[in-house]
């Protein structure tokens, strides 16, 4: 799993982060632990990050980073915690281009929570949208993008939902003297 922040470990370099689950869950000794780390982060282009602590990389470089570490032991399933959020287009397209190549080596499966509909239309070959904690569209994108519902329409095309009453911040707060 790459979660949202990468939670990544301060106290470790980029690479002894990747590094990490592959001593704990295969038990290999350090070195060879930390060359399949270095494989890892090539992979993600961050081939010269691997001596950088967290703190030292860029937001993109700190999602490749996270994503270099859910890829560590070959998982048959990646899970992906909104990818490109908080990142400049450029960026994120970076991310998405990676998730292809991923996606198109056909080894894992590939599951990504997002919001951003640029990734979404550029990553996604199916989708399913919640609402209200229930699924209100599922299908591949072309089906999902063709549910007639409001919210699913608003969604697609960047607009308020109709008819929904929209209070203001203050308007939601309780005021107590």
């Amino acid at each position: 799993m790459a979660f949202q922040g990468a939670a990544l470990l301060n106290s470790l370099t980029t690479l002894e982060n990747v590094a990490l689950p592959i001593m704990e869950h295969w038990g290999v000794e350090e070195g060879t632990a930390l060359m399949l780390a270095k494989l890892r982060l090539a992979s993600v282009d961050l081939a010269g990050a691997g001596p950088k602590y967290p703190s030292e990389l860029s937001g993109g470089m700190r999602k490749r980073a996270g994503i270099a570490r859910a890829i560590a032991l070959d998982p048959s399933l990646l899970l992906l915690d909104e990818p490109t959020s908080g990142l400049d287009p450029v960026t994120a397209r970076a991310i998405d281009e990676l998730i292809l190549e991923f996606k198109a080596r056909g080894d894992m499966g590939i599951v990504a929570v997002s919001h951003e509909l640029g990734s979404i239309n550029t990553i996604a070959d199916r989708a399913v949208m919640l609402a209200g904690g229930r699924i209100i569209a599922a299908g591949s994108l072309e089906q999902v993008r063709s549910v007639d519902d409001r919210r699913v329409q608003a969604f697609f095309q960047r607009q308020l939902v109709e008819d929904e009453q929209r209070r203001s911040l203050a308007d939601e707060l309780e005021w107590r003297e």
